[in-house]
């Protein structure tokens, strides 16, 4: 591999971590029983995007290459706002914006109620998973660092492949 084709590299790294992440909160919900709250849920779509623009940046042409990393970026910042307002709900500074975080309502026919209910029990957003028991640090807090390193890493990637364009092509 050329060494100007390091977008590619890059993408499949991308790739991996986004797997990786996703990976993780499946073995948690799957294996350790941790059941997700509706906001966990929402924050794994980031990933699952994320994963997509890796692997369209390995086969992307250069000049597509730039874009994707800032959609990137973009998709992984919306990841840390999630993050951050799921942070939030747990520490109760305010209420989950999901309508299915908060407690069914109490009022109308034995039926109306009834017809209110889950399918399935829900876990409340505001009560924190730990996924080390030893370490108070929430899996929305894991979150909000994994994607703000990853977009101070795809950002610094990309100034670099920016940078090795200008000197590749003659301009410095």
């Amino acid at each position: 591999m050329r060494s100007r084709d390091g977008w590619r590299l890059y993408g499949i790294g991308l790739s991996a971590i986004c797997l990786l992440a996703l990976g993780t909160a499946w073995w948690a919900q799957h294996i350790a029983g941790m059941a997700p709250c509706p906001l966990c849920l929402w924050e794994r779509w980031p990933y699952r995007i994320g994963l997509l623009l890796g692997l369209i940046l390995v086969v992307s042409p250069r000049a597509l290459a730039r874009w994707v990393m800032v959609a990137f970026i973009v998709v992984m910042l919306c990841g840390a706002g999630l993050a951050a307002v799921h942070i939030g709900v747990e520490q109760k500074w305010w209420a989950s914006p999901l309508p299915s975080c908060h407690a069914a309502s109490l009022h109308g026919s034995a039926s109306d109620m009834l017809s209110q209910m889950p399918a399935h029990p829900a876990v409340p957003c505001d009560e924190p998973s730990y996924p080390i028991p030893a370490v108070p640090v929430s899996f929305a807090t894991f979150d909000l660092i994994c994607t703000l390193l990853l977009v101070v890493v795809t950002g610094f990637s990309l100034s670099r492949l920016r940078r090795a364009q200008l000197i590749f092509f003659g301009r410095s």
